[in-house]
């Protein structure tokens, strides 16, 4: 008996389903159709035949069993074959049908117009007898995916001076942002993709190294024909923005790891470091503690060991920053006091040009001022106590402080280490806070999810409550130009986005990652949400807060 069985997947369920069962697209010839029949046999002699073998996406398929159970319910599923033939994915139902008194069937099936796969891709089309007297009989047939007979060329080039540009990465998105095709431009500066599925609603995007990302309007694939996009990369200026850093004791290096934000392509540039200091020293247990600091550029970097941690290669939790677990204690005026501590370089002082070091081992916070030729270093203030920071203030003439357990701040002048200390009795602690475009201190209470502005004489303001924020750990990000800030919440992999002069919360970004750092690009037009666990860096645009990429950091 014939039966014709429609093919039910709409077309954007078809998409969605699809999606997950992608893999990278390797460019090259697609090779010929196998054209024929394709068999496969199961078990209790169960056949399946599909015909013809290969085919493009909207083409009739010809799906026939002998030997399968009387009268038995025929599932058909096909899923996307590895290339050792395998299944890559789930299996996608895509018809039923019934088995005659003589154990046969046949079906014809459409192949979806809108299948996400490349040509050359090969399927698995699989029968399964699914009552439940006949469970485990099946047979599978393998099916090749054919190309349209249809060109796309991306052409790159520099706007001023008109040279093609050579071994750039470009990628084809469908409309839904999945990607079909990956290549780069050759010598002529031109990547070619043949055979892609006729749709629209495409789009392109191609990186280069020093170059601006080039992002492509929408366009259309027909079934026949070349279709030619145009892509201008101008030179950018170098803007990096470094996450983590490998850190390399023995050779006095340090590779930071980041993005290029002009291309959104990861990084990794190894520095060689400048040696001012080293201290040895021997832990309780005999193992070498060892703690050295270097000066590169006009900052500081430091390298830490610590008993039982390999000292060849240790991520750093910040770039170009001192820290040290294992501090020496002072010899002479070369070495920096706390052990343990963590010490970060803070900027330069506005008037002599030297560096501000701070240590902070959570029973008192040290600042330092040092030369940053010789390295020797003079003390301006030692505040006992547990705090937050300290930070810089605007004009770098102060280091500010936080209490970690009351509500208080510290103002340290670095011209004549004076010390001063206010209340702020309506910010519970502890607290976590950053300073916005205007130079007032933000700061979000962690027992109330409060998020208060701390103006000058310590006077405070409510801003916003955040109650789904209570007793979260969260990161303060503001924007350098305007009043919004992102609220980060790593734990929950979250970006809340709030005005912070109305209190409004502007939009709620989950993510897949633990987000704990945020960066806004020079032209303010994209920010750059960072997980360091997971070496992650988000992309989207600003203030419209669209996804743009998700880029990976190199291990």
């Amino acid at each position: 008996m014939l039966s014709k069985t429609a093919f039910r997947i709409t077309v954007g369920l078809a998409v969605v389903i699809l999606v997950p069962i992608l893999a990278v697209i390797g460019l090259g010839a697609y090779g010929q159709s196998l054209g024929g029949i394709s068999t496969g046999v199961g078990r209790q002699g169960a056949e399946l035949t599909v015909l013809p073998a290969s085919g493009r996406p909207g083409s009739t398929l010809r799906v026939e069993g002998t030997g399968w159970p009387p009268r038995s319910e025929i599932r058909l599923d096909f899923t996307r074959a590895s290339r050792d033939g395998t299944a890559a994915g789930p299996p996608i139902r895509f018809g039923g049908i019934l088995s005659s008194r003589s154990g046969m069937f046949a079906s014809e099936v459409v192949l979806p117009t809108t299948l996400p796969l490349p040509p050359g891709s090969q399927l698995r089309i699989t029968a399964t007898a699914i009552e439940v007297r006949d469970r485990g009989i099946q047979a599978t047939a393998p099916f090749e995916v054919e190309g349209f007979d249809n060109e796309l060329i991306i052409e790159t080039a520099d706007p001023v001076t008109r040279a093609r540009i050579g071994g750039v990465d470009v990628e084809i998105l469908d409309r839904f942002r999945t990607l079909v095709a990956r290549g780069q431009t050759g010598s002529d500066g031109a990547a070619r993709f043949v055979g892609l599925s006729p749709s629209s609603g495409y789009s392109a995007t191609v990186q280069a190294e020093g170059r601006e990302i080039f992002r492509s309007a929408a366009f259309s694939i027909p079934e026949t024909g070349t279709i030619t996009v145009s892509a201008e990369l101008p030179e950018a200026p170098r803007e990096q923005f470094f996450i983590g850093a490998r850190v390399y004791a023995e050779d006095s290096a340090i590779e930071l790891i980041g993005i290029d934000t002009a291309s959104e392509l990861p990084v990794a540039e190894r520095i060689e470091l400048e040696l001012w200091a080293r201290s040895d020293q021997e832990s309780t247990d005999g193992a070498p503690d060892m703690t050295v600091f270097f000066n590169t550029r006009e900052t500081l970097a430091g390298i830490f060991s610590v008993p039982g941690v390999s000292t060849e290669e240790i991520l750093s939790d910040l770039p170009l920053a001192v820290s040290a677990l294992q501090v020496a204690r002072p010899v002479g005026t070369t070495n920096l006091v706390y052990q343990p501590a963590e010490g970060r370089y803070l900027g330069r002082h506005p008037e002599t040009g030297e560096l501000i070091v701070s240590m902070n081992d959570g029973l008192q916070v040290g600042i330092a001022l040092i030369d940053p030729v010789s390295g020797i270093q003079k003390w301006a203030a030692v505040v006992e106590g547990r705090y937050i920071g300290p930070y810089l203030s605007s004009d770098s003439g102060k280091a500010v402080i936080f209490g970690r357990s009351q509500g208080t701040i510290v103002e340290i002048d670095l011209t004549d280490a004076s010390v001063t200390q206010s209340d702020l009795p309506a910010i519970q602690a502890p607290m976590f806070v950053a300073r916005d475009y205007q130079g007032d201190w933000m700061a979000f209470s962690v027992p109330t999810g409060g998020l208060y502005r701390i103006k000058a004489g310590a006077a405070v303001e409510v801003v916003a409550v955040l109650p789904e924020l209570r007793n979260r750990r969260v990161a303060i990000e503001p924007d350098p130009v305007g009043p919004s800030l992102f609220v980060l919440s790593p734990r929950e992999g979250l970006a809340y986005v709030v005005d912070g002069e109305s209190g409004e919360t502007l939009a709620i970004i989950p993510t897949e990652s633990r987000i704990d750092q945020a960066l806004f690009s020079s032209d303010g037009g994209r920010v750059f949400l960072a997980s360091r666990q997971d070496r992650l860096i988000y992309v989207f645009t600003w203030p419209g807060l669209q996804r743009l990429d998700s880029v990976s950091m190199p291990e």
